[in-house]
């Protein structure tokens, strides 16, 4: 029985082989279920980029709707700002999203079945010789098929739990240092030396802080941080930005900021108590690691200042050209001219957000793609 046992997991492992392994052509799809963020980060000569988009999810009818639905993001510097309508964000995360699609296995059902039906003849003919081989005692009386079905189910059971899975002035303290109206966005950054201060200026600006909170404000304002406050009229009078925040993915933040390593500012987010799905491209000049707090999917060379991005930077001889980005000389070419490029996704739990997402060069330049097998 060894020998058949040793024999089924020589079968298993081939049928991995047979699979059809191709390119996971799939858009990344939001779970409606839970908070989502997705981002891209450029990241050069110790300066960050940051376009951020973010979920919204708005009631049916206007008398439901809040007053209005805002950002606080935490940056280490005071950032530049800028906006872009959220169809063209899209399509920049359509593109990226092509561009980093893991490998895909399928495990044929049809496979399995031949598999089932081979093991089950060879155990049976093994069993039957080894009847004829015992002389001059009792035939040993060969076990059902129905017991020897339910071996295997456990088996197979087993085997699939090994096998991989797809699975947010006036004020004592409180010091505004910019404030811009950007697209459907009014935007203020500021700084406070007093977290109890900062709780309250936001809170009567209509968020929802408390002081659960003040252990995470105090950490950014010990640090000498910096806080970026973006809200939205979920009822404004234009209907095309209306439909934006109401259809979910709202128009992206657009952040530049000095930062000596790449970082994606985590830890407001997790006071919310909810898990919640993270999407982080990560443009740079060599291959990043962040440890564990979210997973590498893709890591391959590649220029972003290419024909694909040229649409989002200005050039001395296209300036005439409407540029999607408001203000529309916010990018050059220099911006994009980076030769790596990571993405990292994870649904990460309130404890796994305690602590912002800081990226670290990874210890070799070599290629990844994620490798998934499905049923």
């Amino acid at each position: 029985m060894k020998k058949n046992f040793l024999l089924f997991l020589i079968l298993i492992t081939c049928s991995s082989v047979l699979a059809d392994g191709k390119m996971y052509w799939q858009l990344e799809k939001v779970n409606p279920e839970i908070p989502y963020q997705r981002a891209l980060i450029l990241h050069k000569d110790n300066t960050e980029t940051l376009f951020l988009q973010s979920k919204y999810s708005l009631p049916e009818t206007a008398d439901e709707a809040p007053k209005q639905i805002g950002w606080v993001v935490p940056l280490p510097a005071v950032p530049e700002l800028a906006t872009m309508d959220a169809d063209d964000a899209h399509n920049i995360f359509i593109f990226l999203s092509l561009g980093t699609q893991p490998n895909l296995t399928k495990i044929r059902i049809f496979l399995w079945l031949g598999f089932l039906i081979l093991y089950l003849v060879i155990t049976i003919t093994i069993m039957f010789k080894q009847q004829k081989k015992q002389k001059n005692t009792k035939p040993a009386t060969p076990p059902s098929i129905v017991r020897l079905i339910f071996y295997l189910l456990v088996i197979l059971f087993i085997t699939s739990l090994l096998m991989p899975t797809l699975g947010t002035a006036g004020h004592s303290g409180i010091d505004i240092i910019k404030a811009e109206s950007l697209g459907i966005y009014d935007v203020k950054v500021v700084k406070s030396n007093n977290s109890d201060s900062l709780i309250k200026w936001l809170n009567d600006s209509d968020f929802q802080f408390s002081q659960k909170d003040k252990l995470i404000f105090d950490d950014y304002i010990n640090k000498g941080w910096c806080f970026v406050t973006a809200t939205i009229n979920p009822t404004h009078k234009d209907k095309k930005e209306h439909q934006i925040v109401s259809e979910g993915l709202a128009a992206p933040l657009i952040l530049r900021f000095e930062s000596e390593k790449p970082i994606y500012p985590m830890a407001l987010t997790g006071t919310g108590g909810f898990d919640t799905e993270v999407l982080i491209y990560l443009a740079t000049d060599q291959k990043m690691t962040c440890g564990s707090q979210i997973t590498l999917r893709h890591a391959r060379e590649y220029n972003l200042a290419n024909g694909q991005f040229r649409w989002l930077y200005t050039e001395p001889n296209n300036k005439n050209i409407k540029m999607p980005v408001q203000p529309k000389d916010f990018f050059t070419k220099d911006d994009f001219d980076l030769s790596y490029l990571c993405k990292f996704k994870a649904t990460l739990t309130p404890d796994q957000m305690k602590e912002d997402i800081i990226f670290t060069p990874a210890p070799d330049n070599e290629p990844y793609r994620e490798h998934i097998v499905e049923w």
